[in-house]
């Protein structure tokens, strides 16, 4: 659903554009076309996230009985693995971010990930198809692990907007670049 309703949303334009087309009023017609990307870009920012609130609701009661002391400080996220694509969704899964003493660790629906602080090498931005719209853009969690690259890929999901977590993700950002540093 979070990907049929933006595109619901910006669904009558390109029709209102083409029944204008028909009869021949070339002016109604092109405002209607020329909203059509401005609907769909406001659509994908304010529906994209639809329910999410209710998945992060349903996901609450396993992250207290797993990390009850740690609850009050996760961040829920967008997960995804760098191997992990999918033509839907950029995320391979949804839950909390958790910066533990000596973990940084996801909790999600299906998917449990972590990396050990002192293996990790650096935290960037990264693109995603979100980007594209200005909407949104992985934090990439990257380091070794046993001589092998590992990474996290993450996009906050705390605000009801896309745009509102693309800012979101500047703090969240520091935030982990601090926890990086720490008692290390």
């Amino acid at each position: 659903m979070s990907n049929l309703i933006p595109l619901l949303f910006c669904a009558p334009f390109p029709v209102i554009a083409s029944y204008f087309d028909r009869r021949g009023q070339t002016s109604l017609a092109l405002g209607f076309w020329i909203a059509t990307p401005a609907a769909l870009w406001l659509g994908i920012n304010f529906f994209a996230l639809y329910q999410n609130q209710r998945i992060r609701s349903a996901l609450l009661p396993k992250l207290r009985a797993m990390h009850p002391e740690e609850a009050s400080h996760a961040v829920f996220v967008g997960f995804a693995r760098p191997k992990s694509n999918t033509a839907v969704h950029l995320h391979e899964d949804v839950g909390w971010l958790l910066m533990l003493n000596t973990h940084l660790v996801f909790l999600g629906e299906s998917l449990t990930f972590s990396i050990p602080k002192e293996h990790i090498r650096s935290i960037r931005f990264g693109f995603n198809w979100n980007s594209l719209l200005g909407l949104g853009r992985w934090i990439i969690i990257e380091g070794v692990e046993e001589g092998k690259r590992v990474q996290m890929r993450i996009e906050p999901r705390e605000k009801r907007t896309l745009l509102g977590n693309r800012s979101y993700g500047k703090a969240l950002s520091k935030r982990l670049n601090v926890w990086r540093g720490s008692s290390r």
